[in-house]
Parts: structure tokens; sequence; C-alpha cells
């Protein structure tokens, strides 16, 4: 049985005295010392009701020591916020709290020694046993217990923090509020504050999973491993009553101060003042606050107060510092929006309708006698395009954001303007761009080919239907090629893998295939030069043999060519059928050219193409000569003709009689004489750049845009088709909405698909039997295998 004298009232006698000299910061002899440390062990050692047979835990007397000790020190903690509480100025208060903490914190560490035994042989084991028979009924609501200084932090807590005559926080909230206002204050005495409510949630350490800490500071953006482990644990008494109100303060002290400096209707203050703000803040964390936890939060209660809530005065002044291109101000404002992440996305959005906007009214203001220039329309977007990328860097920080809805926008107006709107059939841009391509690949160009390939790349990027350029760039390769115009076969060559690059081998296929047929034709004819060296006496000529399948010719035109190209064509056809049985060549004449020497007063050398070679050596016998005449000669097409005689005249070697032109309409029995007295100042003339059509022939031009959308529509629907197949045959059965859906974004980056056009390509593979509707859901598709 335990000695009937180690009761509470004898703990309570026997503690009171060295405990109170401990916290009054008096010394305590080592006599006292050793006398109280033995009179804790007696109480624990005495029966202490925790490993007897009956495992009984309310005939042990340690608990006595325990409580006794509990109540003593709450009786002190409380005496001493009631001094601290009566107290009205709140500077006083904090520094008188700052001294009581002081020494109580130092106090507690030397109660501790003296309760060590305690500590170590029943605290541990009691909490054990209670966690082991927490079930039990007559343990039911047990309290659990604490070592002696960590009993001192718990009770300091609850008697300073959860005492509503004591707010010790406010007072601490109102330095705070002081310093924001401008005044000097004693910040000394919040960092006090700060600490010791980190100190005090010692209760904490390793009792609780910091995980669910952790992931709420990801969630603010803040790293969890700069916390050590027990640290975050012990920060929760330091967020319960003192962070928590202070960022509420905060929130309210600067919602109120931004609602005065907005009155000011000046954009650039207010940012600045946001921006000072924050900064305050967060030098403020460092000084006194908990830097890594609370920086982030009291940041935000800054943003939502000076930003979030006035998103309206942003976006609406965003518009006007676009306007006036100031760097700096667009700079700052994008620094302060980049912290709320609702405002920036905004901003994006804003800035993507921006350039759309900019870029349409530029092109709009390009004159319309301009607007079929594709050098001009082509260097207008891009120094559209050049301006907002600088924005984009040097305003926005180069902004990922920012970058891809400044595409999105590039995108916009480039494929929507007024240009485009004016040529509803086809994407007006793809064909500019491929006109720009064709001009500084051809010889005689003076642009540098690096800086005008990348600024084709950079407007190809932003092309939606890049078929339709794909058309047009094969189109005008073509002609490059097989007239011998491109300045260099290795730029042709780079640009074939640029695009390659960007869209893949299949989007360049036809153009490499036209490389080889043009390989394959220099060997084809070196072989003929060689075997047949008596052509070479007839005339300088050039053979290209060219696949059917490749390139876009398609119209021949029949006529009599002059008897000299007769026997090269022959000699070469009798050459070719001998290499290959069983292929027929097709000779167009319409895409070839020449050179052809005349002497009038002195002598020219005329570059042409074949029908205005043929028409001209007919001049060799006569000097006049008539409508009807040629037609007979020639056997050619008179819409052909007609447009030769125009050329011609235009280049002042035929004359026409006075105030007669060249028409669709005009009459068989017209004479067109020689012009003897031609002169040029030029010894080279080109007569192939006075071709161009008729006055009044508009019915080539309306077939050949009519056959390039039918060709198109043709090959968009082989690429729908071969998308839907690929996702049939990946996703075996699939729904009617995702269907579309998956389509469109596989031909995406191609062009962008009608939803009709998608639902006759389904309705064809449909037909052939590629897939089915599902029997039990008819807005369902199913693969046939």
């Amino acid at each position: 049985m335990a000695p009937k004298e180690l009761t509470y009232e004898h703990a309570i006698e026997n503690f009171m005295s060295p405990l109170m000299k401990v916290y009054n910061y008096e010394k305590l002899s080592f006599h006292e010392y050793g006398q109280t440390y033995s009179l804790v062990t007696d109480y624990c050692r005495v029966n202490s009701g925790i490993v007897d047979e009956n495992r009984m835990i309310g005939g042990g007397r340690a608990d006595v020591a325990y409580k006794a000790l509990e109540d003593l020190l709450v009786s002190f903690v409380y005496s001493k916020a009631a001094e601290i509480g009566v107290i009205p100025e709140d500077v006083e208060r904090l520094r008188a709290y700052k001294s009581a903490w002081d020494a109580y914190s130092i106090s507690a560490k030397v109660v501790d020694g003296l309760f060590r035994y305690l500590n170590r042989h029943w605290v541990q084991r009691y909490n054990e046993y209670l966690n082991e028979h927490r079930n039990e009924p007559e343990l039911a609501g047990e309290p659990k217990v604490f070592e002696a200084y960590t009993l001192c932090m718990i009770i300091w807590k609850r008697q300073m923090f959860e005492n509503p005559k004591l707010d010790i926080v406010q007072s601490a909230l109102e330095l705070m509020k002081r310093e924001r206002d401008g005044e000097s204050v004693e910040v000394e005495l919040v960092k006090r504050l700060v600490e010791s409510l980190v100190t005090v949630g010692i209760e904490f350490r390793k009792e609780e999973d910091p995980v669910s800490l952790s992931s709420k500071l990801e969630e603010e953006g803040e790293d969890p491993d700069e916390l050590r482990e027990n640290e975050l644990l012990m920060l929760q008494s330091y967020e319960k009553y003192f962070e928590t109100p202070m960022l509420e303060a905060t929130r309210q002290y600067y919602q109120k101060e931004s609602a005065v400096v907005i009155l000011s209707d000046n954009i650039l203050a207010y940012m600045e003042k946001a921006d000072q703000r924050l900064k305050e803040e967060e030098e403020r964390c460092g000084r006194y606050l908990h830097d890594v936890l609370t920086n982030r939060r009291i940041q935000k209660a800054v943003d939502t107060a000076y930003i979030e809530d006035r998103l309206d005065v942003f976006q609406r002044q965003f518009l006007e510092l676009l306007k006036s291109e100031n760097y700096s101000d667009l700079l700052l404002m994008y620094k302060l929006c980049s912290r709320v992440e609702k405002a920036i996305d905004q901003l994006r959005k804003d800035f993507r309708d921006y350039v759309a906007e900019k870029g349409r009214e530029a092109i709009a203001n390009i004159p319309k006698a301009d607007w079929n220039d594709p050098k001009t329309y082509v260097s207008t977007v891009l120094e559209v395009h050049k301006k907002y990328r600088d924005m984009v860097t040097l305003a926005f920080n180069d902004d990922t954001g920012f970058s891809i809805h400044f595409d999105e926008g590039c995108v916009l107006f480039v494929n929507k303007n007024a240009v485009t709107n004016s040529f509803r059939s086809l994407n007006k841009s793809a064909e500019h761009l491929a006109k720009f391509i064709d001009g500084f690949m051809r010889k005689g160009s003076t642009d540098d080919f690096e800086v005008a390939a990348d600024r084709a790349m950079t407007f190809f990027m932003y092309i939606e239907d890049k078929d339709i350029f794909q058309k047009y760039y094969n189109r005008l390769l073509s002609k490059r090629l097989i007239m011998e115009l491109s300045v260099n076969d290795d730029y042709e060559r780079a640009i074939i893998t640029r695009l390659k690059t960007a869209c893949g081998h299949e989007y360049v296929n036809v153009s490499m295939k036209m490389f080889a047929d043009i390989d394959t034709s220099k060997s084809v004819m070196h072989q003929f030069k060689e075997g047949a060296p008596e052509q070479k006496d007839l005339v300088d000529f050039n053979m290209q043999v060219l696949s059917t399948g490749c390139w876009p010719f398609k119209d021949t035109i029949a006529f009599e060519i002059p008897p000299v190209f007769q026997d090269i064509t022959n000699a070469f056809t009798a050459f070719y059928n001998g290499l290959h049985s069983g292929r027929k060549l097709c000779f167009l004449y319409g895409n070839s050219r020449g050179e052809i020497s005349a002497r009038f007063i002195k002598k020219f050398m005329f570059v042409a193409t074949t029908p205005q070679m043929t028409v001209l050596l007919k001049y060799n016998d006569v000097t006049v000569s008539t409508v009807s005449q040629l037609l007979a000669e020639l056997r050619m097409p008179k819409d052909v003709l007609l447009s030769v005689l125009a050329s011609l005249v235009k280049a002042d070697l035929l004359k026409l009689p006075e105030g007669v032109e060249v028409t669709t309409s005009l009459p068989d029995d017209t004479e067109l004489s020689l012009n003897q007295k031609y002169s040029s100042k030029r010894y080279k003339v080109d007569l192939m750049k006075f071709q161009t059509p008729l006055k009044g022939d508009t019915e080539a031009l309306k077939r050949e845009q009519k056959d390039m959308e039918r060709m198109l529509e043709e090959d968009r629907k082989m690429v729908i088709q071969a998308a839907i197949v690929r996702i049939m045959k990946m996703r075996r059965c699939v729904r009617h909405n995702d269907f579309i859906g998956e389509t469109v974004q596989q031909v995406a980056d191609r062009f962008q698909p009608k939803i009709s056009m998608i639902k006759k390509c389904i309705d064809l593979l449909m037909e052939k039997e590629y897939l089915k509707r599902s029997p039990e859901d008819k807005d369902t598709y199913e693969y046939i295998a």
C-alpha cells in the first residue's frame, strides 16, 4: 500500500514552494532540487497501478503527482494571464507577455528536470496502457498524459490563448496594422509571440501523420520538404491561434485600402501600390512571421484584396495598356495577375482577341490593289506577328499561356480576314504563302534564303487548311522544276524538309516524287544524247519524263509543232519506247519552253513557251498573217492561240490594226503583222511573262478554280475515311459524338473538316462494309473486321 502522506494535498503542499520559486525565477537550492526530485520518484515507485496483475490505474500515486503539477501550473499561468489582461495598452500588454513567456519557457525546462523520473517511468507506459484498453468502459474519456515540459506548454496555451479575457493575439494584430500604416513599432514583440505559439505546439509532435498538412502546403504552392516533420506538426497551434485571425485581418485591411486606392482611377499607381504591399508582406514574413508557412498565405490575402476582387478593373485597363504598348506597365500587370489563376486566364484570352483584332485591322488596311500581292500580304501578317511576339517576350515574360493564346490569335486573323473573306472558295492565306515561297525560290530573287524560309514557316504554322497550301505549293514547285527556275535545288529540298518536320512524311510525299522524276529525267537524257549524237546538231534540247500521278498537269494542248521540234520528239519517243515497253509518252507543249534567236535591227534572244515559239517561227516565211490562217496551219485551239497572240502583241513583236485588241471575240480575218522595227534595251527578252488570260476570258480561271476545289474535296474525303478506319480499328466500338470528335482531332493538323463531310464519309464506309451501326444502340458504330 502507498504511504498515507503521498496524497494529492501532500503533493500540493510539497510541490508548491519549489515550483513557485522556479516560476518566479528565484534560485532553487541544490537541497530543494534534490528533495523535490526524490519526492516525485517516491510517487512513481509506490504502486504505480499499471503493472500489477489486475492492471488497475486508480490505485497508484504517480497520477496524483501529475495532477498536483497540472493544477499548480494552471493556477500560476492563470494568474499571469490575469495580470497581463488588465494592461490596457497593446504594446505594454505584449511586453508583459514577452517577459512572462521568456521566464516561463526557461522555468519549464527546470520543471521538466524535476519530473524527469515521472516522464520516463510513468507517462509513456500510462499512455500505452490507455491505447491498448481504450475500448474498456472504465477507461472511456480518460485523458492522455504528457511529459512535464509538454504539460507546461499546453497549460500556457490554454490559459493564454483560449482565455476570452486576454486577447493577446489581437494586440499583436494591432501592432501589425500600425506598421502597415507606416508607424515604427516593436516587431520583436510580435515575433516573440509567434515563437511562443510554435513552441506550445509541442503536444502534436509525432502524434499525427503530417501527410495531410504536407498536402495542404503543396496545394498552396509551398514545398513541404522545407519543413521538418515535427515542425509541421508543431505549427498547428500557430495556425489556429495566430495565423488564421491574422490572415483575415490582413484581407480586411487590404480590401479597405484597395477600395480607396482604386478611386484614383490611375491603374499604374494602383499596381505599384499592390506590388509595394506584396514586397512589404514578404519582408514582414521574413522578419517576424513564419516565413515558409505564412508567406504564401499572406501574399494570397493581398492577392485577393488587390487583384482577385478587382478583376474588372484589370481587364478593362489591360486593353488600354495593350494599346499604349508600354511594356514595363504591361509587365507589372502580368506579374500581379499571374498570381491569380482566374485573372491571368482572362488576360490571356483578352490578349488573344486583341492580337486577332489588330491582325485583321492591319490586313484590312492593305490597299485593295495589293490584296493579290503575296509579298505584301505575308509581310503584313509577319509584321503583326513579330510585334506581338516581342510583346509576349518582353511584357509577359515569355509566359507559356500567353504564347499559346498568342498563337491562337494569329490563327484567327490569318485564316479569317478581309482578304480571305473576299475569296471564300479557298483559303487565300494558303495561296499567298505558296506564292510568297515561289517568289524567293525563283532565280533572280534577292531575299536571304534562311530569313525568308523562317518567315514562311512561321506563317505556315498558322494556316488551318494546310492541304490547300500543299496544292498550291506543289503546283508552283512543279513549274519551277520543269522550267528550271529554282534558284537552288538544295534550297528546294530544305523547304521540303521543313514542311516534313512540321507535318510528316506523307505531307511532302508528292513533292519528293517530283524531285525523283527530275533526277530520273537527267539520267534518261544523258543516255539519249549519248546514244543519239546526231540529234545534237538539230537543236539544244532537254526532255523531262514526269509521272502522271504526281504532277498537277491535266490538260494537254495539241497543235502542229515546227518540223525541227517534231524530229526531236520522234527520236526521243523511239528511244524511250526502246527502254520501256508499254509506256506512253504524252508531250505537254503548253508547259514547255525554249529560247529562240531573232534578228531585227539587231539580234535578240527570246525566252518563250512552245506555243509562242511555234507562232513566231511562222513569221520566218511571212510578215503578215490572219487569225484564220494561223488556226489552219497550226491547228491550235483558238483560245490558246488568242492568248499567245495577245502576249506577242503586248511584247510589241506583232502589230494589230489600229484600234483593235486581242479578245475572245477577235474576228478570224484580223491581220497580225510582224513588227520589223522591234527594239528592246535588253538582248534577252522573256516573252513568258506577257502570257496572261485574255480580257473577258474568265472561263479558264473558273475551270481551274473548280478543278482545284474538286480535287481538294476528293483528297479530304480520302483523308477523313483513312482517319475513320484508323479510329474504328483501334476502338472497335464508338459512339457517334465521340466518333465525330476524334475524327476532327485526327485531321485538324491538315484542315478543318465539315461535320457534314465526316457524316458522308461514315455513310460511304458503311456502304463499303467497313463499319455498321450497333443493333443494340443506333447511335453507336461497330467495326467490321
